[in-house]
């Protein structure tokens, strides 16, 4: 059974993925090769985000995620325009991993040296899927800050965000791509994930 629960920043569905759904996606790894994740311009850098990756854009993969995506995007009243999304972005961090503050939005001249397929569209709703129970790995928390805890005081301190269901195996996390978040160091054990970015054209 699925539940969802709305905050400002995020809107997830708690263990909306069965154990045999969630296996489904991890065979992936049979299939791909795990790289070393990389920062802008393919640059490896330890303290900002150690994990190592692989992409895929099987369809059935989208088709998993798309229904449970509708319903976040009108049920939390974003209501945002989209119409493509990336491939998806398999991510497994082991001991130390980690990914620092960071958001997945970026700006569309950047976007567009990527590939053509990104011009005329930004990134605005971020997806991960848990594919590991939080008693499979130490650390590793999912957490997000409250964006209206963000002020020009750098002093000021934020509000960050996070359930329990994040530690859950099979829950899917939605939140706007312009909202922080980080994905705290692992200290034991292994935590996989599935990441998708969906876009449309830029806000008026």
């Amino acid at each position: 059974m699925t539940h969802a629960t709305y905050s400002c920043d995020y809107w997830y569905y708690e263990k909306a993925f069965n154990d045999e759904q969630c296996e489904k996606l991890l065979n992936l790894k049979k299939q791909y090769q795990l790289e070393t994740a990389t920062i802008d311009q393919g640059n490896i850098d330890d303290n900002i985000r150690k994990n190592e990756i692989f992409f895929t854009s099987e369809e059935w993969v989208y088709e998993m995620i798309r229904p449970y995506l509708a319903d976040a995007n009108v049920d939390a009243n974003w209501n945002f325009d989209l119409n493509w999304c990336e491939p998806a972005q398999f991510t497994e961090y082991k001991n130390g991993g980690h990914y620092t503050w960071h958001t997945d939005a970026m700006a569309i001249e950047q976007q567009e040296k990527m590939s053509k397929k990104y011009k005329g569209k930004i990134r605005k709703i971020s997806t991960t899927v848990l594919l590991s129970d939080g008693d499979d790995y130490e650390g590793g928390d999912f957490e997000l800050i409250n964006t209206s805890s963000l002020t020009p005081n750098s002093e000021d301190k934020i509000e960050i965000l996070k359930e329990p269901a994040f530690r859950k195996k099979g829950t899917i996390i939605f939140f706007p791509s312009h909202v922080f978040h980080r994905v705290t160091p692992i200290i034991s054990g292994v935590r996989n994930s599935l990441v998708f970015w969906w876009l449309g054209p830029p806000f008026k």
